[in-house]
């Protein structure tokens, strides 16, 4: 299942943080600010928003504070010991993302100046090329979950839940669940159409059609 709750502290303006995936179930996600950092978002799932809250003293000290260079250099014997730290979610996919994430943003950061400007300037009429360079590059970071980080950071992004899906199969843009890179452009084409005419980003169309079930 993919994670939906997960922890956002990748500064957008100001400095680079680390995205921490936390694992989550499938439910309605909500966003709040992280208690003592402007320059941060945290995102929960409902289900574990109490349980993150309570926990995370843990996530910085284990994390170190989230620092990016100290995590990219975590080795598997310390996310080892974090798999035994009751402190923090104890979720070994999620765990072993976060030195593979801190590297990605590195590279990024060497490649583009920061992370945030690689993010913000990446356009929104090739959103499905930005889908692939996370799902590749970074870990636990594909499907439905990139999208929710892209909205969590303050980027336009469109989700293909089964109820968007649904509206894309009724308007005739793909006939199944689009997978495949031709199904996927063909997604994007119809997004910047509906955008160009519309004036709306991505998430309020996308938000759009999902509300647009049984009109």
């Amino acid at each position: 299942m993919q994670p939906i709750a997960w922890v956002v502290t990748l500064g957008w303006k100001t400095s680079e943080r680390l995205c921490l995936p936390v694992g989550g179930r499938d439910i309605e996600a909500i966003r709040r600010p992280n208690p003592g950092r402007n320059d941060a978002t945290t995102v929960y799932c409902r289900f574990f928003a109490k349980v993150i809250e309570a926990k995370w003293p843990g996530f910085e000290r284990a994390f170190v504070g989230f620092d990016v260079n100290a995590c990219a250099v975590m080795t598997d014997d310390h996310l080892a010991e974090l798999l035994r730290d009751l402190s923090i979610v104890r979720n070994g996919r999620e765990i072993r993302s976060v030195p593979v994430n801190a590297q990605f943003l590195i590279s990024l950061r060497e490649d583009y100046g920061s992370a945030g400007r690689f993010f913000a300037d990446w356009p929104d009429d090739d959103y499905v090329g930005l889908l692939a360079i996370l799902k590749a590059r970074a870990s636990q970071l594909g499907g439905e979950t990139a999208g929710r980080f892209l909205r969590a950071i303050g980027r336009p992004a469109f989700i293909l839940t089964r109820v968007v899906v649904l509206v894309l199969i009724r308007e005739s843009v793909v006939d199944r669940a689009p997978t495949s890179k031709t199904d996927l452009l063909s997604v994007q084409a119809a997004f910047n159409r509906w955008s160009v005419e519309s004036g709306r980003d991505l998430t309020q169309i996308s938000r759009i059609l999902a509300m647009s079930v049984g009109a």
